[in-house]
């Protein structure tokens, strides 16, 4: 091979060894680097035991109280939303639903609103239908990985 061709193969050589070396100190560096991870779980035990080892710090929220209920709806509940006059936020506040569960609800209600129309307001019924299609989905034994049962329609045996 003309020495040419020598040199620009010791080149690329050196730039890939280079570009390596280079690749193997920022994973070095970023194995060192600690970063904090948030992860939010709606129960204790649903992680694998391997990873639950490495949490180094886990903190439990109680579910809100029926006080601290009747603040989140009033807080989610957006000034923009027509209301209809019957909303009632200490009867919305007795299910046992957390933040999250709340503002579902909030936007579910809305839905079902609009289903009637765009010039629709939001009802209690709204938001208590929407309220316990949460609380249901809250309930492990009904919850089927985000799908709701299908029944088969039935056959005319005649």
């Amino acid at each position: 091979r003309p020495p040419v061709e020598r040199q620009k193969d010791n080149m690329r050589q050196r730039h890939h060894e280079g570009r390596e070396r280079s690749r193997a100190l920022a994973e070095q560096r970023n194995r060192r680097k600690l970063a904090p991870v948030r992860l939010d779980l709606s129960a204790r035990g649903g992680l694998d035991p391997a990873l639950e080892r490495r949490i180094a710090m886990k903190i439990d929220f109680p579910r809100p109280d029926r006080k601290m209920r009747k603040a989140i709806w009033q807080r989610l509940l957006p000034s923009s939303m027509p209301l209809e006059a019957d909303v009632d936020l200490e009867r919305l506040a007795a299910p046992a639903l957390t933040g999250g569960q709340i503002k579902n609800a909030v936007l579910n209600a809305a839905r079902l609103a609009l289903t009637r129309g765009a010039d629709a307001r939001v009802g209690m019924n709204d938001l208590l239908k929407a309220a316990g299609m949460e609380a249901a989905s809250g309930n492990k034994e009904n919850r089927l990985l985000g799908f709701c049962a299908r029944r088969e329609p039935e056959l005319d045996a005649g």
